[in-house]
């Protein structure tokens, strides 16, 4: 990547870091939808996405495979919070057909 596209890709990624739980997986049920429908826009979007769940303290063990790209077969996504806000609670992200 060149210094302005390394560049723009860490901002992109760094808002996504920003963005709370919730609206990640509004955003990922978004990709999810418009699968199949890739330009340049849309895939440089969706790897600083990918980038910034790996990044995130969410737990994203589900939608994540071991080559750390999103696995949309098993979309559409919600989120579920564990804990009562102490050191012990966290968000993770998962398909909504897991049980």
């Amino acid at each position: 990547m060149t210094k302005d596209a390394t560049e723009s890709f860490e901002r992109r990624v760094a808002a996504y870091l920003e963005m709370s739980p919730a609206i990640m997986v509004v955003v990922l049920n978004f990709h999810f939808k418009q699968r199949g429908v890739f330009n340049q826009s849309r895939l440089f979007d969706l790897r600083c996405f990918t980038e910034a769940l790996r990044r995130s303290p969410i737990d994203t063990s589900k939608i994540l495979s071991e080559k750390e790209q999103i696995v949309m077969d098993g979309g559409p996504f919600r989120s579920e919070y564990k804990g009562m806000g102490g050191m012990n609670s966290y968000w993770k992200i998962i398909p909504v057909n897991d049980d």
